[in-house]
Parts: C-alpha cells; structure tokens; sequence
C-alpha cells in the first residue's frame, strides 16, 4: 500500500511505501500510521533493526537559462547529527534529454556547527558540504537531481547547490542537444 503526504506550507508532496495503514497523519510534527491493528508512530532511524532507504527528486530545473548547460559539480550541503564526514549519498542526474547518470559523494567537508531542532542531543548539527562530481560531456536544458541515502544512513539535505557552465550552442524546440563522441 502506498500512502501521500502533502505539506501545505512548501506543497511538498511525499510517498510512503510498504505500509499496511489506511491513513498517515501528522501531529505535533510525529507522523503517525493508522490501520486495523492500532495507531503507529513513523519514526527511529531503522525499520525493525533494518536500514531506512529514503530518496527524493527535484523537479527539472534550467536556472534561469534557456541555452544547454553541463553541471561539472554538484555541491550537497548536509545536516548531520553525527560527525562522520562521510556522505552517505548517491545522487541521480537527468536530464530534458534523456542523458541519466548516476554518482557518489567524493568528499564531504565540515562547514561548522548550527543550533537546530532536530538536534537530540540539544547542541548543533555539524554542517558538512559535499562534492559530487559529473563526468563531462553530458549536456541539457533542464536538470533533475534525486539524492538517495546509502545503506539506510541517515541523511539531512539542506541545499543542493550546482555549478554549471552553459554551452556556447544553442537549444531549440524539437531538436536534440548534440553530444561529443
């Protein structure tokens, strides 16, 4: 059974599968799972003692530009409540021209600390800035980015940042973005 959340403050819409709920509410920001056998609160950092897979996407996206560009890096800014500075993250590039790849986090750099309240322990986060690197010559108009965690690692992505250079060639309707061979 699949389940839908919307968020009404940003119309952030999320998926919940695998569940055997009839409905999903959130209280006092504790999601909660209905079904015959009681109420059940979503929360922990494993299912049972297994690890959490969770991913999300963005929607395609041009920056502002309508030429075709290549992202050379992707900068991934995480909320970790843990001072590994590992980044337990593979990210999914697609783009308007149907070019998929699909990378890892080279390095992840400490940045800080932050007060939050997500925090358990009542401190700050540590702040880590990861790198993702994209191989060359994949090129396009509009850019989808999806992060997924790695072996249920719990992740807190609070900005992906790309950098891209935009191409010298131009786009037009109905016709593909030339690749290098």
């Amino acid at each position: 059974m699949t389940g839908w959340n919307l968020n009404l403050k940003n119309m952030a819409l999320s998926r919940y599968q695998g569940y055997n709920f009839n409905s999903l509410a959130t209280l006092d920001g504790i999601t909660l799972g209905a079904s015959q056998d009681g109420i059940f609160v979503l929360g922990g950092l494993t299912d049972n003692g297994a690890p959490i897979e969770c991913s999300f996407e963005t929607a395609a996206n041009d920056y502002s530009t309508t030429g075709l560009k290549n992202i050379s890096d992707i900068y991934v800014t995480l909320g970790c409540a843990h001072t590994d500075a590992t980044a337990p993250i593979r990210l999914k590039v697609v783009t308007d021209e149907g070019l998929v790849q699909i990378c890892y986090a080279t390095e992840a750099v400490y940045q800080g600390s932050t007060e939050s309240p997500l925090s358990s322990t009542g401190g700050g986060e540590g702040l880590y800035k990861a790198r993702v690197k994209l191989s060359r010559g994949v090129v396009g108009r509009y850019w989808g980015i999806a992060v997924e965690n790695l072996k249920g690692a719990f992740i807190n992505v609070l900005g992906i940042t790309p950098v891209f250079a935009l191409l010298r060639r131009s786009w037009r309707q109905g016709q593909p973005a030339p690749t290098k061979q």
